[in-house]
């Protein structure tokens, strides 16, 4: 009898004991998972530290050339103000491989009174350059942006044009930051095809713009509908919106809900 419970006894230690093993394998399990994912975070992490390194010698490479050029060819290709300088590269550099997209404005510096109130009649004060060089790994995007003003030898520059003014809205009239706004204009010297994004307040302004009419303008964003600007023909002599016209000393202001 005295034999029999000690073995029950037995037998319930052992089963302590596998249970004990099955709580440290399952605590084992969740360290070893932890420290592998904290050990790939780190690898991705310096991964993005090399990438970053890269991406600001690309951004700087191409800000010291901009520099160095005269004010007047300071522009990109089919940009406002126009120029040699593509507004989009793709580049490779140590294995990584980049997006480097450059946006050249002018400015209408308030000091000296904005738009049609331009003290001096030019609102097309000085340029300012955007440099952004991003980059992608494990498909987690990130960037790096540069941004630099670039000032007339003179007090002011000549170039004349209007200002182009483009609001993006949502369905309750709420501006719409980062909204994808594209400016199309065939039958300016030289063609005019620029995608940029609004700002914080939904907003792209293009001082300097050419006087001209036929400014196509295309709005969209991720989530959102699109709205834009239409041709003027027989079937639809009357398009509302139609496209743009920017006159000189003027501001050109239209609003667009997507």
């Amino acid at each position: 009898m005295l034999f029999k419970i000690k073995n029950r006894k037995q037998k319930v230690a052992s089963g302590l004991s596998l249970v004990d093993v099955i709580i440290a394998t399952a605590f084992i399990a969740i360290v070893f998972t932890a420290l592998a994912g904290a050990f790939l975070s780190a690898i991705e992490l310096s991964a993005h530290q090399k990438a970053r390194i890269g991406a600001v010698a690309i951004s700087n490479q191409r800000m010291e050339l901009i520099r160095n050029l005269p004010y007047d060819d300071v522009g990109t290709v089919s940009g406002i103000p126009g120029g040699n300088i593509p507004q989009n590269e793709n580049i490779s550099l140590n294995g990584i491989n980049y997006t480097r997209r450059v946006l050249i404005q002018y400015v209408d510096d308030p000091k000296d009174g904005t738009g049609a109130l331009d003290t001096n009649g030019l609102t097309a004060d000085y340029k300012r350059v955007k440099i952004e060089t991003s980059w992608t790994i494990k498909g987690n995007t990130r960037s790096n942006i540069l941004i630099s003003n670039i000032v007339p030898k003179g007090i002011e520059t000549v170039a004349g044009g209007g200002t182009l003014i483009i609001n993006v809205f949502d369905a309750l009239g709420s501006p719409i930051p980062s909204a994808d706004v594209s400016i199309i204009n065939s039958i300016t010297n030289p063609p005019i095809s620029i995608n940029t994004f609004t700002d914080i307040n939904g907003r792209v302004t293009f001082p300097g713009s050419p006087s001209a009419s036929s400014y196509e303008i295309i709005v969209t964003n991720s989530g959102y509908s699109t709205a834009q600007t239409y041709y003027a023909d027989t079937a639809n002599p009357n398009p509302n919106p139609g496209h743009l016209t920017v006159i000189a000393g003027d501001t050109t202001v239209s609003s667009f809900s997507i």
